[in-house]
């Protein structure tokens, strides 16, 4: 009605709507830059408390604590588990077992190492052990995510 120029707008009633156009305008401005710039006072000055901090910060040590004492219980496992008087001979047995053009399952390399019995878990736990080292040296991969427990001796070694 007021700038198009259709319906009946008294002259009086022009400086009221103007007035009213333009406070509407501002406030919907001040809204969008509320919402869009979060003007909130206040919202991110909310007190911190320091019981639940001290709390969290001591978990977190302990949590630390915890993660260096494994981390040198498994370097020590991993310097035991090189150390043991037949890793050599698993090795190159392994080695021998293994081929870089197929898969060979974890349980048949136990069996033609003769140690499918159950008197020789120490034993067999030894071979899991080398063949865990030969993984992580890069000497023996897992090409087939189909077979989770085949390896194959990788092309370099």
């Amino acid at each position: 009605m007021l700038f198009l120029g259709f319906g009946e707008v008294q002259e009086a009633e022009r400086p009221m709507l103007i007035n009213m156009l333009v406070g509407e305008v501002s406030v919907g401005l001040l809204a969008l830059f509320y919402s869009v710039f979060n003007l909130k006072k206040g919202a991110g000055n909310s007190p911190i408390d320091n019981d639940e901090l001290n709390r969290l910060k001591a978990q977190v040590f302990s949590r630390d604590n915890e993660i260096s004492s494994l981390k040198s219980k498994l370097e020590k496992e991993k310097s035991r588990a090189g150390q043991y008087p037949g890793s050599n001979k698993y090795r190159d047995t392994i080695k021998g077992l293994c081929s870089s053009l197929t898969d060979t399952k974890l349980e048949d390399l136990i069996k033609k190492l003769g140690l499918d019995a159950d008197n020789m878990s120490q034993e067999r736990q030894k071979v899991f052990a080398e063949i865990g080292l030969m993984k992580d040296e890069g000497i023996l991969v897992n090409q087939n995510s189909l077979y989770p427990d085949a390896v194959r001796l990788a092309k370099k070694a």
